[in-house]
């Protein structure tokens, strides 16, 4: 008879990788320390865990998951894309502490992806997750495009993946610089930009 997988114990193994991974980088996590971070056996780790590889794969991935639900809600609702951008700005621009702490674990995935260490499944899921957000953004500024919100020269999906590159950006020098960067304040900067480059 199979084994029943408690999810509680996947998602702590889950949070204890993403603190782990952040706190060391790839290269010098051990499956070891996070599960004794985790408050279990290692033994008990690879029952929902195949090894470090998927570890951080997934632990990138869940940073992402509540971010993908609010940005469908806001976009689904929404009825000025100038109003839902400042809302996710402003979200975006206010991380809680543990996504915080998480921007060394987003570079360093990033990174293990150029140098071929991340399993083509994972990466590919990081890919389609972009392309989830790309799509999103793109939809948002049609629906202004056709409501006369936003001015028809813009391109959609261009300008999605500019917004998004901007916050990858700013995650990068906000981890490199510390409180050097403010979040806040860079943010709303390039928001005034963006929107004047926006409206009709």
């Amino acid at each position: 008879m199979a084994r029943r997988l408690d999810p509680d114990k996947r998602e702590r193994i889950l949070e204890a990788a993403i603190r782990v991974f952040a706190r060391n980088g790839y290269r010098k996590s051990s499956v070891e320390e996070i599960a004794r971070e985790a408050g279990i056996a290692k033994g008990g780790l690879y029952l929902y865990f195949t090894g470090k590889e998927e570890l951080f794969g997934e632990a990138f991935l869940s940073c992402f998951e509540a971010d993908r639900e609010t940005l469908r809600e806001a976009i689904a609702n929404s009825r000025s894309p100038e109003r839902t951008l400042r809302f996710l700005f402003d979200r975006w621009a206010n991380l809680p502490p543990e996504l915080e702490e998480s921007l060394g674990l987003f570079l360093d995935f990033l990174a293990e992806c150029g140098r071929d260490r991340v399993r083509e499944s994972i990466r590919q899921r990081a890919a389609d997750l972009y392309e989830e957000f790309w799509d999103l953004v793109a939809d948002l500024l049609r629906g202004g495009i056709r409501r006369g919100q936003v001015r028809r020269g813009v391109e959609p999906r261009a300008t999605a993946q500019a917004v998004l590159a901007f916050w990858d950006g700013l995650y990068a020098a906000r981890y490199v610089t510390g409180e050097a960067v403010d979040l806040r304040r860079v943010s709303r900067a390039h928001l005034r930009l963006l929107l004047r480059g926006m409206r009709p």
